[in-house]
C-alpha cells in the first residue's frame, strides 16, 4: 500500500466517523483497530442518543445543546437505527430533584433543543404515573414528568457508518495494533503497526488517535448495564439510585429491559473490564427500590455488560461532574489525539478533527 493522507487509530464511533468525514473530503484513509469495529465502549452504551438531561445540573449547557442538535440529526438521517423514546421521571417527597427544579430543567432542555424535533415535556399526576407503571413504588410519589429523547442501535449504526466509509475508499483493518508513532525530524510521519504476521512501519501524512479509554491521559469510568426480562410498559424511566442519587435508566430494549448504568473509577486495562458482583448488587438494589416485586433474584438477569468511558478531567466533583465534551491534542506535530466525547456527538467530533487535519495538511503543502 502507498502512503495515505490519514491514518486513523481506533475503530469506535469517533474513529469511524473521522475516517468517513475525511474520505468524503477526498482524503486517502486507513483505519486500524486492535480488535473488531465497535468492540469497545461504542457498543457498551445505554443505547441512547440524547442531550443528557443530568448534565444541566453540572451547567454543561454547550454539551447539552450540541447533543440535542445531533440527536435530531441522527433521528433524521438514520431512522432505521435511531427512534424517539419517551422518558418518565417519577418525583418523590425526598427526591434529589424537587418537582420545581426538574420542571425548570426540562424547560431549559426544551429551549436548548430549539427546533423541537421531539415533543416538549409535560407534567404528570402521581395517579397517572403509578397507573402507567405497574408495580412502581408509589409511596411518597408526588408528581411525574415526561420528556422525549431517542433510543439507538449503537453497534448497528457504527457498522453502517463503517460500511459507508469503506464505500468511499477507506481501508479498515481489524486486529491491527498501533504500537506508536514513527517520527522523522521531530514530526510524526506514520505509525508502527503489528498484526499476526509481525510489526511494520507505515507512512501517513497525518495520524489521528481516537482510542477512547485506551488513550493516555483520560480518566476511565466503568459503566455496567443489566438486561432483565420485559416489563409491561413501553416508556423508559429516569430514576435516582437511592444509594447515592446517581441517575440510572430502566429502558424497554429489544424485547427485554435494560437497567443501568453505574459510574465508578476504573484503573485496569479497558479490554479486561468485567461486571463484578458489587456492580450487579448496586443496580439490583436501585431497581428494587422502585420495583420491589419484580425479578427478586439475580437468576432473572438475562445478561450484563461493562464498558469504559474515556472521561476528560473529572475535577473536584469526581466522575459524575466530568465534562462529556471532547478535547483535541495538537501538541505533537503530525498527530492529533482525541479525548472524551459522547456517542451522540460523534459527527461534530469528526468534523472538527478533520477540519484540523485539512488545515495542517494545507499549511504544510501536503493536501492531496
Amino acid at each position: 500500500m502507498t502512503t495515505v493522507d490519514l491514518l486513523v487509530v481506533g475503530g469506535g464511533i469517533n474513529g469511524v466517523a473521522i475516517a468517513l468525514d475525511a474520505a468524503a473530503r477526498g482524503l486517502r484513509v486507513w483505519l486500524v483497530e486492535q480488535q473488531t469495529i465497535g468492540s469497545g465502549t461504542s457498543s457498551k452504551t445505554s443505547k441512547l442518543a440524547h442531550g443528557g438531561l443530568r448534565y444541566l445540573e453540572q451547567l454543561q449547557f454547550k454539551v447539552v445543546r450540541e447533543s440535542l442538535r445531533e440527536r435530531d440529526t441522527l433521528l433524521d438521517q438514520y431512522p432505521q437505527f435511531v427512534k424517539p423514546m419517551p422518558f418518565v421521571v417519577p418525583v418523590y417527597g425526598r427526591h434529589p430533584w424537587p418537582a420545581w427544579k426538574l420542571g425548570l430543567g426540562l424547560t431549559v432542555y426544551d429551549f436548548l433543543a430549539k427546533k423541537h424535533r421531539l415533543p416538549g415535556h409535560e407534567r404528570l399526576t402521581p395517579m397517572y404515573v403509578s397507573h402507567r407503571f405497574a408495580g412502581l413504588n408509589a409511596k411518597g410519589l408526588t408528581a411525574g414528568f415526561r420528556y422525549f429523547d431517542a433510543q439507538m442501535d449503537d453497534l448497528g449504526l457504527l457498522k453502517f457508518l463503517a460500511k459507508r466509509a469503506e464505500s468511499l475508499g477507506v481501508m479498515i483493518s481489524e486486529y491491527c495494533y498501533f504500537e506508536g508513532p514513527v517520527f522523522e525530524q521531530g514530526r510524526v510521519v506514520g505509525g508502527r503497526l503489528s498484526t499476526r504476521d509481525g510489526s511494520f512501519d507505515f507512512k501517513a501524512k497525518m495520524v489521528v488517535q481516537a482510542m477512547g479509554p485506551w488513550s493516555p491521559g483520560v480518566k476511565p469510568s466503568k459503566g455496567v448495564h443489566l438486561v432483565l426480562p420485559a416489563m409491561p410498559f413501553s416508556e423508559a424511566l429516569l430514576l435516582a439510585a437511592p444509594q447515592d442519587g446517581r441517575v440510572f435508566f430502566v429502558i424497554p430494549w429489544e424485547g427485554k429491559t435494560l437497567v443501568g448504568t453505574t459510574e465508578t473509577a476504573y484503573s485496569g486495562l479497558p479490554e479486561l473490564v468485567r461486571v463484578e458482583p458489587e456492580d450487579v448488587a448496586y443496580l439490583m438494589q436501585a431497581f428494587h427500590h422502585y420495583f420491589p416485586t419484580y425479578f427478586p433474584g439475580e437468576s432473572s438477569i438475562f445478561a450484563s455488560f461493562a464498558g469504559v468511558r474515556p472521561l476528560v478531567d473529572p475535577g473536584v466533583g469526581g466522575l459524575g461532574s466530568a465534562s462529556r465534551d471532547f478535547q483535541l491534542d495538537r501538541s505533537v506535530p503530525g498527530m492529533l489525539r482525541v479525548f472524551g466525547g459522547k456517542y451522540t456527538t460523534h459527527r461534530v467530533v469528526a468534523e472538527q478533527v478533520v477540519n484540523e487535519v485539512v488545515r495542517q495538511l494545507s499549511r504544510e503543502g501536503a493536501w492531496l
